[in-house]
């Protein structure tokens, strides 16, 4: 038997809650049929059913996904003001591990904004330098759904979401560039401003 079908009259506990890119999904099983629901900020913006409830995950998914390429679409490549920017750090700050937030504390807080990847690598907990890049991508890609801001891409390959937080290395030939990051002046004066 499919542990996702399940016959039930009324409504059960939900089956699913979760965070999905700055979006809370839900699903709950009624009446025998998965009924999936995307929240933004606490209202609901969309609903769904669905057989199964892999199905309605992904479908919740995807209209948040939909939602957030049609915003991102509306807004075009126009900037990011300071304001919209600290006012995406407050929000995102929810969705951030206390570790995290450590991290980019201790970012913003060192002498202009550079700091050695190991140093953000014990603020964070984590295993590896290679984890603090992963970390610090998956708060980009979290402010830039916030923002509903595709950044530019970068003509020398970087990442464009990773490039709102971290500054380009002027010299590669330095061992010093290799083992230190900073933050681009427009975040560290948006942190500074909301003080976290």
């Amino acid at each position: 038997m499919n542990n996702d079908s399940v016959s039930m009259t009324k409504c059960d506990r939900p089956v699913l809650v979760d965070t999905y890119r700055n979006h809370k999904i839900t699903a709950s099983v009624e009446a025998g049929i998965y009924v999936g629901k995307v929240f933004s900020k606490g209202t609901q913006l969309a609903y769904c059913e669905a057989p199964e409830r892999a199905q309605a995950e992904q479908h919740l998914r995807l209209i948040v996904d939909r939602d957030i390429e049609k915003k991102c679409q509306s807004r075009g490549q126009t900037p990011v003001s300071s304001d919209e920017l600290q006012a995406a750090l407050v929000e995102i700050k929810a969705y951030l591990e206390p570790g995290h937030i450590s991290m980019l504390r201790g970012h913003y807080q060192a002498e202009h904004g550079a700091i050695n990847l190991e140093e953000l690598a014990v603020l964070g907990h984590c295993a590896s330098t290679t984890e603090v890049y992963c970390i610090y991508a998956n708060i980009a890609r979290c402010l830039c759904d916030e923002l509903a801001y595709s950044p530019p891409i970068q003509h020398n390959g970087r990442d464009p979401m990773l490039s709102m937080l971290l500054q380009a290395s002027d010299d590669d030939s330095s061992p010093r560039s290799s083992l230190y990051v900073t933050l681009t002046s427009t975040i560290r004066d948006a942190l500074i401003a909301v003080q976290w």
